[in-house]
């Protein structure tokens, strides 16, 4: 597998913590949010996903690729049921699901490149590179 990341990417960062925790090996392919531009805008990168976002998961076949943290996780919960990310019972795997979409607020600030985009009209300025 390949995964396109990089490390600013809070959702990137949920993908590699679940490979690592499964103990899935993988490829890792930084594509830089910041560098010229953004390297997701290059056509090469828009070809793998339209939506220019980060992560992208290669699977196996080198053909088919997930995109978005969450359909991602839920795929390698599927292939790679051992260890599993969410508690056996109901009730603490409810409490789970509503806590992953969230990113902790100090992330955000100091590192996640979408957050300080969205904030500040030069994020190089602004938040650290």
């Amino acid at each position: 597998m390949i995964l396109y990341d990089y490390w600013r990417s809070s959702s990137a960062w949920r993908v590699r913590t679940a490979l690592h925790w499964k103990g899935v090996s993988f490829e890792r392919r930084v594509v830089s949010l910041v560098k010229d531009g953004g390297e997701q805008h290059r056509e090469e990168f828009q070809t793998l996903n339209p939506s220019r976002q980060l992560p992208v998961l290669v699977l196996d076949d080198g053909v088919h690729a997930l995109t978005q943290s969450m359909a991602i996780i839920a795929y390698l919960e599927e292939r790679f049921p051992t260890p599993p990310l969410l508690p056996a019972w109901p009730t603490p795997r409810r409490r789970e699901r509503t806590r992953s979409p969230s990113v902790p607020p100090t992330r955000a600030r100091d590192g996640d490149v979408g957050w300080c985009q969205s904030r500040h009209s030069s994020p190089r300025k602004s938040c650290r590179t």
